[in-house]
C-alpha cells in the first residue's frame, strides 16, 4: 500500500503492528535460524571429540567422504583407524595431514 501524504505534503507514517510482525517474522526464519544453530552446535561437538568418522570428516574439514574411501583403498591421505568396518580418523592426525599440505605463496616465503 502506498503512503499517503497529509497536508503540505507531508508522508504519513502506516501503523505497523509490530508484535504481528514479530510474530510472522519467527514463523518464517525461526526454523532456519534453529537450524543454523544446530549445525554450528553438531559442528562445535565434533571439534572436540578425538575421533571422527568419514562424514563427521567431510562435514568438519571439507575432505569428501568418497575421496577419504578411495585415498584409503590406494594408501593414500590422512592416516586412519580401522577397526572391523569401523573406519576412524584422529583429529590430530587430521590436523597434521591438513597443515603439511599448506603451500606459502611469495609473499609469506621472505
Amino acid at each position: 500500500m502506498p503512503a499517503r501524504t497529509g497536508g503540505e505534503g507531508r508522508v504519513m507514517e502506516r501503523e505497523v503492528d509490530t508484535e504481528a510482525l514479530a510474530r510472522a517474522l519467527a514463523k518464517e526464519i525461526g526454523p532456519a535460524i534453529a537450524a543454523t544453530f544446530e549445525d554450528a552446535a553438531r559442528i562445535e561437538t565434533l571439534r572436540r571429540r578425538p575421533y571422527l568418522n568419514s562424514e563427521e570428516v567431510a562435514l568438519l574439514y571439507g575432505l569428501n567422504a568418497n575421496t577419504l574411501k578411495t585415498w584409503r583403498c590406494i594408501g593414500k591421505g590422512p592416516a586412519f583407524i580401522r577397526d572391523g568396518r569401523v573406519i576412524l580418523y584422529d583429529q590430530k592426525d587430521l590436523q597434521e595431514y591438513v597443515a603439511a599440505r599448506r603451500v606459502r605463496t611469495g609473499e609469506q616465503r621472505s
